[in-house]
């Protein structure tokens, strides 16, 4: 009889980066876990729509704590008082009296990386003892491994994305580089200098920030904004990963724009793109597993997750990870995963 492995997609349609780190988790668990069977379900409702608050929460059916599989896995940054208090009605109704299901947290990770959320998602944490619990960075795997009866400090699973999705060419798309910005309006980027050589190289290369109104107020400026649609000879593709919430006048603002509702096709985007430059950790992390270049610009404290691989200079530099150390890296994971049993 197969073991069932109960996987709860984090939303794709409110951050579809997302996607690439739940199907970098599925790819774990059907990679060492060959005689289970994975299904991916979705995640409770309430973390991703927020308003009107009192109708969600009176109203939200809380799907997710009505399955007793084998394990329960949930995966992402949840470690905050807010989605911790959510995720308390689930626990309550899953694990109580409940000795079948063993509760599984992969890809973990902070979100204020503060005393005070340590303080109250552990005293949560504790109650549920979960079996196993692996991190995406290690401020993460540092204040909560103790809570598990099995640790691991891993790493974003996204990175797993190159193993699980198979690119295709486009090439009547041309060489393109891909700029991705959904928190920030995207800067003045001037891509001088490209080495046609190694291509991991700009001379040159500026980044002016344009005028500094709030973003929900700036993004509007956009519509009569003169964006380049190339530099340094390359078309620039703008990926957007925030859909949920966004109109389609805001989410078509900017010249090449591409917009869905499944994470394939930014997959490929990153797979092929010369160089990303965003404010989004997960358009760059697809574009390192890829082989390829990317910068981040950002003050997210979700940066930490790129210590993890060494990559903390990415912040503000153009920068690739070594293809060989990340598959040492993934072999390790897939090692750690195989000496476990369900």
């Amino acid at each position: 009889m197969h073991n069932t492995i109960l996987l709860h997609n984090s939303h794709w349609a409110n951050n579809i980066g997302n996607s690439f780190f739940t199907l970098g988790v599925k790819y774990i668990l059907e990679n060492t876990f060959e005689d289970s069977k994975v299904i991916q379900t979705d995640q409770l409702s309430t973390l991703a729509w927020h308003q009107p608050r009192f109708l969600i929460e009176k109203n939200d059916l809380k799907y997710p704590s009505y399955s007793e599989p084998d394990w329960f896995v949930l995966s992402g940054p949840m470690f905050q008082k807010k989605p911790m208090n959510k995720l308390i009605p689930v626990f309550e109704r899953v694990f109580s009296n409940n000795d079948k299901t063993k509760l599984i947290i992969m890809n973990a990770g902070s979100i204020g990386y503060d005393k005070e959320e340590v303080k109250y998602c552990r005293s949560v944490l504790k109650k549920y003892n979960p079996y196993l619990f692996t991190t995406r960075d290690e401020f993460t795997y540092e204040h909560y491994a103790d809570l598990a009866e099995n640790s691991y400090n891993g790493f974003d699973t996204a990175f797993f994305c190159s193993d699980y999705f198979t690119k295709y060419e486009t090439p009547k798309l041309g060489d393109y580089c891909t700029f991705t910005f959904d928190k920030i309006v995207e800067p003045k980027i001037n891509l001088n200098g490209f080495d046609e050589e190694d291509k991991n190289t700009w001379n040159n290369l500026t980044i002016n920030h344009r005028l500094k109104l709030p973003f929900r107020i700036n993004k509007y400026f956009d519509l009569i904004r003169n964006f380049p649609q190339e530099s340094a000879g390359r078309k620039i593709v703008r990926p957007t990963h925030k859909i949920q919430g966004n109109n389609s006048i805001e989410l078509f603002r900017l010249p090449n724009s591409f917009v869905s509702q499944t994470p394939f096709g930014y997959l490929n985007l990153y797979a092929n793109t010369d160089l990303t430059i965003s404010d989004r950790v997960h358009a760059c992390i697809p574009t390192l597993a890829f082989g390829n270049a990317a910068m981040l610009i950002s003050s997210t404290k979700r940066k930490a997750l790129f210590s993890r691989l060494n990559l903390d200079d990415i912040n503000g530099n153009i920068i690739k990870i070594d293809q060989s150390y990340l598959k040492e890296e993934k072999d390790k994971y897939l090692d750690y995963m195989k000496n476990l049993s369900i």
